[in-house]
């Protein structure tokens, strides 16, 4: 190869590829960008995180709801905070919550062992709800009657 670099017979270069590595999923950007594709990762993403910061907002609900009352008293309820509404259809929305991030945990990473370990732990969760459900209706006479365990209306 001698002579200047501008002699030299080499083949154009690919277009360049960036990629962003999240906790769950990668998104390649290229310079010829197909939005069609890219919006379907970033729905998949937003309902994962939708999810996580539901569950975080139930468990802060919850903690809150211990230091004020002692727990022979109350049972859980929905405060102002949004995430926290799905009180009105279920008695566990941290499970709800949980089963949906990992839902779309395994649809992100389309990856079958993710969709094992998703319906394990719906199985799991299933269980722990409905006791606690149980629980609810046996302690508390005031208890709503048409709320489900996990799944609104459903379950």
């Amino acid at each position: 190869m001698g002579g200047s670099p501008r002699d030299w017979n080499i083949p154009p270069l690919p277009p360049v590829v960036v990629e962003l590595s999240t906790l769950t999923e990668t998104l390649i950007i290229t310079w010829d960008l197909q939005p069609g594709l890219h919006i379907i990762s970033i729905t998949r993403y937003t309902h994962h995180l939708i999810c996580e910061t539901g569950n975080f907002s139930v468990h802060v609900a919850l903690n809150s709801m211990k230091a004020d009352v002692p727990k022979a008293q109350r049972f859980p309820q929905a405060t102002r905070n949004p995430f926290t509404w799905l009180y009105v259809f279920v008695s566990c929305p941290n499970y709800t919550y949980e089963m949906g991030s990992l839902i779309s945990f395994a649809i992100m990473t389309q990856c079958i062992p993710a969709g094992v370990y998703a319906f394990i732990r719906f199985l799991q969760l299933t269980i722990w709800a409905r006791e606690k459900h149980h629980k609810y209706l046996k302690d508390f006479k005031e208890y709503p009657r048409f709320r489900t365990s996990i799944i609104p209306l459903i379950l």
